[in-house]
């Protein structure tokens, strides 16, 4: 890793966006992107969690950020402690290999056979570490590495880090590992855990499966809390940083009751404006299948709407094939014809993990 990834890293945690961080790094907002996707990559876990306008650090990425304040911390008093000439040029992961091999092993060519550099290259590496701190770390003479107090001081503080580096790299790779061959599945109040358990029942790999209300999905997804969320399309987010799959199409259905009567129709709670508008269900001068409804009822939560449906005196619409609605005695089902889907929503660019494998699955099945 390089002084610009860490920059790019620390500064996306303190603005909490990438585009805040290029501005604060004279950089554009692309740079900072590549720059910790790249970090990302050598580290082998994901820092934050991506949303449409800010982003946060995952639990992975707030180990790695102990680390990093740890090591900031520490260069800071050693830097203190043995004063030099002004810092210039940035110091690179590889730079501090090269310090450390070399070090250790006493020789020049000794360290550049280890790591499989020339000599050359190997002695420009140590050259510009001593730039990037502005300190002379080593003394060459002729083939020998001699260290120098403040080499003998930057070569036990590098050391330490490793190790530190080593230890959560380890633990947070363990941790995401973990994640990744279980499908944590955040499920919509509104879906019937017991039908979608019914398209999972030959899924090969691990899952569970937790109800939440939308509100409550949304967070646990942006949180990354969950790999994926299953839900109506009339409910899923859109442009919040997400990729939304269909994965089976809904049955939307008005269910009235049995003797057909003129009733109220239930808005449903938390669906988006657009959902309503596409299917006329806000109008109370639309007519469904020859039902006219005599109003309009707006209700806060699921469970009220259900509680109202089940009491015979009024209508609403759901979805029969994946919904509760139909768990509901006493009430006639009318096909809409609707083309809505249950879709599945994963994080952008998501690693393609036992969630992915999942989705796949229950697009194939359904």
């Amino acid at each position: 890793m390089t002084d610009k990834m860490l920059a790019a890293f620390a500064a996306a945690y303190r603005t909490g966006s990438f585009s805040a961080a290029g501005w604060e790094l004279s950089a554009t907002q692309q740079s900072v992107s590549y720059s910790i996707k790249k970090l990302e990559e050598e580290l082998g876990f994901p820092l934050f969690v991506r949303r449409a306008s800010r982003v946060e650090l995952t639990s992975m990425g707030g180990q790695f950020l102990a680390w990093y304040n740890a090591l900031d911390h520490g260069a800071e008093e050693l830097a203190g402690r043995f004063p030099g000439a002004v810092p210039s040029g940035s110091v690179s992961d590889h730079q501090v290999r090269c310090f450390l091999t070399a070090a250790r092993l006493g020789r020049v060519s000794a360290a550049a056979e280890a790591l499989y550099y020339t000599p050359q290259n190997l002695t420009s590496n140590l050259t510009a570490l001593e730039k990037g701190l502005g300190l002379s770390l080593l003394q060459t003479e002729r083939d020998a590495v001699v260290l120098t107090a403040a080499g003998r001081a930057w070569w036990s503080f590098f050391e330490e880090a490793a190790a530190s580096l080593r230890s959560v790299r380890d633990y947070a790779r363990e941790e995401y590992a973990a994640r990744r061959t279980t499908a944590l599945i955040g499920l919509s109040e509104w879906l019937d855990k017991e039908a979608v358990e019914r398209v999972l029942a030959d899924f090969p790999g691990d899952r569970e499966l937790c109800v939440m209300t939308n509100q409550e999905l949304l967070e646990c997804l942006e949180r990354g809390e969950a790999d994926a969320a299953l839900w109506s399309e009339g409910h899923a987010p859109v442009n919040r940083g997400f990729d939304v799959t269909p994965v089976g199409r809904e049955e939307m259905c008005l269910y009235l009751p049995e003797d057909g009567r003129a009733c109220p129709l239930l808005v449903c709670p938390g669906w988006t404006r657009s959902f309503l508008e596409n299917r006329a269900i806000s109008t109370q001068e639309m007519s469904f299948q020859g039902f006219r409804p005599t109003g309009t009822v707006l209700t806060d939560t699921l469970d009220e709407l259900l509680s109202l449906l089940g009491t015979g005196t009024y209508a609403a619409v759901g979805d029969r094939r994946f919904g509760r609605f139909s768990a509901l005695p006493g009430l006639r089902a009318v096909p809409l014809g609707s083309e809505g889907h249950v879709v599945a929503c994963r994080l952008v660019n998501a690693a393609d993990d036992c969630a992915a494998r999942l989705i796949d699955h229950m697009r194939a099945a359904l």
